[in-house]
């Protein structure tokens, strides 16, 4: 397995961490966050049931569960799906 870059990883953290402020300081609603957030502990999930499938499979599962979620609220938004996936990527470039 590849070793991630320590400043690959401080700029994950980083990012999780001045996601919720857009270009311009202004702040991203809270759905979006805690979509990412949910992108985030359905790859920590992900990792620990199924750690032998390749990364970009586990990103794809979490993509598919966050699609599936928005579809069965009855809207379908694609900047939460958005959210969610990167929640899930940045669990795969840290851990």
């Amino acid at each position: 397995m590849l070793r991630m870059n320590f400043w690959l990883k401080l700029l994950a953290i980083l990012a999780l961490v001045l996601w919720p402020t857009s270009l311009n300081g202004q702040r991203i609603e809270a759905d979006k966050f805690q979509h990412f957030v949910a992108g985030a502990g359905i790859e920590v999930v992900g990792k620990v049931v199924i750690p032998e499938i390749k990364p970009w499979k586990r990103v794809l599962i979490t993509g598919t569960i966050g699609a599936a979620y928005e579809l069965g609220q009855g809207r379908f938004d694609v900047w939460d799906l958005t959210a969610d996936v990167l929640g899930g990527i940045l669990v795969e470039v840290i851990w």
